[in-house]
């Protein structure tokens, strides 16, 4: 940040979350509660395609991004010896956000499976 001066203004902080395709997915996000949620599925916040899932044809069924505008001050105001923690907090924030639309997604597709099962019943 320091190298840019002036022609800096900002820096963008991107996270991405991926929803696997259906032949990718693994289990519930209650599954992975009982793993701790430490597991590296297609379920997890941390789930990104693979090269061969995309050649394979495997895309996943939605890609959510979170795009964050830091000022370049704020940033260079980070010293060397606090860059370390600066970072942590970065990350720790963007594993909230996945867990948490790891959790919306869940709850949502099974509404979506229990109002199908009341059109089937009620058919």
């Amino acid at each position: 940040v320091d190298a840019a001066g002036d022609k800096l203004d900002a820096v963008l902080d991107v996270t991405v979350r991926y929803t696997p395709h259906a032949l990718d997915a693994a289990p519930s996000v209650h599954a992975l509660r009982r793993l701790g949620g430490h597991a590296c599925t297609a379920d997890t916040p941390m789930y990104r395609p693979s090269e061969s899932s995309l050649l394979g044809g495997r895309w996943p069924r939605r890609v959510a991004l979170r795009v964050e505008r830091r000022d370049a001050a704020e940033v260079a105001r980070v010293g060397d010896k606090e860059v370390g923690a600066w970072l942590k907090r970065r990350w720790e924030a963007k594993e909230a956000w996945l867990a948490m639309e790891a959790e919306a997604e869940a709850r949502a597709e099974e509404m979506e499976v229990t109002a199908a099962a009341a059109a089937t019943t009620a058919a």
